[in-house]
């Protein structure tokens, strides 16, 4: 959750946009918000933590972490993304993020994170207030629909919106998602028949849900065209299990 190459502005760019997660492949099918019809979306974890690590081109760059706590109606979530880009063995590159999030019944209730860029910082604080979501970013304040979701692919409707906030950028983008179907991709310690979701508009991700419903890989594109993946922690995919991602990812977009 880009141009590492001309290093610095565009590197900054890069990871600052990121962030901010049985059967043959199905016909694409494009989905917006207000559709009802059924399909197998994501299932809210479990209580506990998922550790996935952040892979840049087949090389690690850092770890992100998402910690669950059920207590009822009420769901905590706490995240935390570390990156680090390293050349010749010398750190040029840093992103640290970290939120908190407040769920009941579905309905974001609060959100505070804090994102640091390699020294640029941002900081939000939303709270719901009846039908709205209002707060602060960086100081500036925030008026927000209520019903806005923020970028959490764990949510069963994240990939029904058509609005989102990126809430790494303080701003809503216009996305739309298509259904990719099942796809054998490589996550954990096996290949697994995983639901690929492609998300295209303002913001570009590629997600894969696994037979439980949970995030098993997250891929996206940075801006100097390589290829960021976060992948279930200790296990990178083979090479050919990355070839074939970014293959149906690059296919796609081409339609």
């Amino acid at each position: 959750m880009a141009g590492i190459f001309d290093r610095g502005q565009a590197m900054h760019c890069a990871f600052a946009a990121a962030l901010v997660l049985c059967a043959f492949l199905a016909a694409p099918r494009a989905w917006s918000q207000g559709q009802s019809e059924s399909r197998q979306l994501a299932a809210v974890p479990s209580t506990g933590r998922f550790d996935y690590d952040v892979i840049r081109e087949g090389e690690k760059i850092g770890a992100h972490s998402v910690i669950f706590q059920h207590k009822g109606r009420h769901l905590a979530i706490a995240t935390r993304t570390d990156i680090a880009l390293k050349l010749l063995g010398i750190t040029f590159y840093r992103f640290h993020y970290e939120a908190e999030e407040d769920w009941f019944d579905w309905r974001l209730m609060r959100l505070t994170s804090r994102t640091d860029s390699n020294g640029k910082t941002l900081t939000v604080d939303l709270a719901r207030a009846g039908d709205r979501i209002r707060g602060a970013c960086n100081g500036i304040a925030l008026d927000l629909p209520a019903d806005l979701l923020p970028i959490s692919v764990w949510h069963p409707d994240f990939v029904r919106q058509s609005v989102i906030l990126d809430q790494y950028k303080c701003v809503e983008r216009n996305v739309r998602t298509t259904d990719d179907g099942i796809e054998p991709i490589f996550a954990g310690a096996q290949n697994v028949a995983a639901h690929h979701f492609a998300v295209t508009g303002e913001l570009q991700r590629d997600l894969w849900y696994g037979p439980d419903g949970r995030i098993v890989q997250l891929m996206f594109r940075a801006q100097d065209g390589s290829e960021i993946a976060f992948v279930t922690q200790g296990r990178s995919p083979p090479p050919l299990a990355r070839e074939q991602s970014a293959s149906s990812a690059s296919a796609r977009r081409e339609r």
